[in-house]
Formats: C-alpha cells, structure tokens, sequence
C-alpha cells in the first residue's frame, strides 16, 4: 500500500498539477473549479484528500477509470458533502433514509450520465409494445 501523506510542497505541486489538469477539461466540474479561489480549493483538498484516498482503496481496486484524478477527487468531495447534508435532514427527521459512499461516489452528475445513459420513453407512443399486452 502506498503512503499518501504529502509534504507542503508536494501538495502544492499537487494542487498546481490540480489546477492544471481540470483546467484542460471542458467539463461541469471544470466550471465548479473556476469558480474556486486558491484557498478553498486547498481546504477542499485538505479536508477531502485522505478520505478519498481512503475510497479509491476500498471501492476502486480493479476499476479501471480513464477520468483524471483530480476531476475524480473533486466529483468525490461534491458528492460526500450532499451525502453529509442529507445524513443531516435524516438525523432531524426530515428525511427517511440515510446516504453511504458506493463505488460511483467519484463520479460527477456528467459522468454518470455518460456512463449509464438513461432511454427516455414517449408516455404517449405505445407501438412498441404488443399489442396483446395493451388491452
């Protein structure tokens, strides 16, 4: 197992190496990213980082994943933040069920559409069911 504390100047380089990468994407996540400041990204990284490193070990080993590291890492932080506010709304009652982190957890809204795309029905064109089964 690899050891993934990081000097400070490995971070930063880590977080240039961020900047850079995502910048090269023409993505949502891109977007959520410029809107970042230096500083909230290096506290989204400090509080984020070791957990997601964490999640890669446990959900990722096998997976094979052609999306760069930081858009995964920042897609992962985005993620885990909604899991934590809606574990709030459940822990006041406000919700009926609770959220985990599941292997998909990396990925951006974008992603998931591009990995299982989803087939829209007409509710009104019933021609491609037999017809047998409509009356």
């Amino acid at each position: 197992m690899r050891h993934y504390l990081l000097s400070p100047l490995k971070a930063f380089l880590f977080l240039s190496f961020l900047q850079i990468s995502i910048l090269s994407c023409s993505s949502l996540i891109y977007q959520q990213f410029k809107a970042l400041s230096h500083s909230k990204l290096r506290a989204l990284y400090s509080k984020h980082y070791d957990d997601y490193v964490k999640f890669v070990t446990e959900y990722k080993q096998g997976v094979k994943d052609n999306r760069p590291e930081p858009h995964r890492l920042l897609a992962y932080a985005k993620n885990v933040e909604e899991i934590q506010k809606h574990n709030e709304l459940y822990k006041q009652g406000k919700s009926s069920f609770m959220l985990g982190l599941t292997v998909i957890c990396d990925m951006a809204e974008e992603d998931m559409q591009d990995e299982f795309p989803v087939i829209k029905f007409n509710d009104t064109d019933d021609s491609h069911i037999p017809q047998n089964l409509t009356d």
